[in-house]
């Protein structure tokens, strides 16, 4: 018996981390890109979207005064041409393994590669930080896709650092 109350107060006094706040109130999260404007919005106006605007903007702020310091960045250095151009979130899921999110962007400028920005959730502080960048070849189907996206009347959609 005194073990049971044992693990029972055992269990019931660990603490897990928090998911980020947006991962409930935002419901373009999960969802395959698409062309659907009232998605690109919300995808747009995510807490983890708009940070990546601000890390793209200190990595170039810290590149102008140290253009030889490797970026804080796992990969990031191979895309730190692209950081200054617009780019679009495509759609944003939660990672499997830990707290964050998993944004796939494209920039506007470049060849038609889907990139990938896994933003790190720290919940003491509710805010996101950009840990590593990838790219991945788009299927034909997400070709066709971007192509679209990058018309004039999905402009509003692209994100810029300023």
């Amino acid at each position: 018996m005194i073990l049971k109350l044992l693990i029972i107060f055992g269990w019931a006094s660990l603490t897990f981390a928090e998911k980020p706040q947006d991962l409930d109130s935002h419901w373009c999260l999960e969802k395959d890109a698409s062309l659907d404007k009232k998605q690109l919005n919300c995808l747009k106006t995510l807490p983890a979207s708009q940070t990546l605007i601000k890390n793209f903007g200190e990595i170039l702020k810290h590149q102008e005064t140290c253009p030889k310091c490797k970026i804080p960045v796992i990969d990031g250095n191979q895309y730190l041409s692209q950081y200054h151009l617009p780019f679009l979130v495509l759609s944003a899921n939660g990672l499997e393994h830990g707290i964050g999110e998993e944004i796939h962007i494209i920039f506007k400028e470049r060849a038609l590669r889907e990139l990938i920005a896994w933003m790190d959730y720290d919940p003491d502080h509710n805010t996101y930080k950009l840990s590593l960048m990838g790219d991945t070849e788009p299927s034909k189907k997400m070709t066709k896709l971007i192509s679209k996206l990058r018309k004039k009347e999905f402009d509003e959609f692209w994100l810029k650092v300023q």
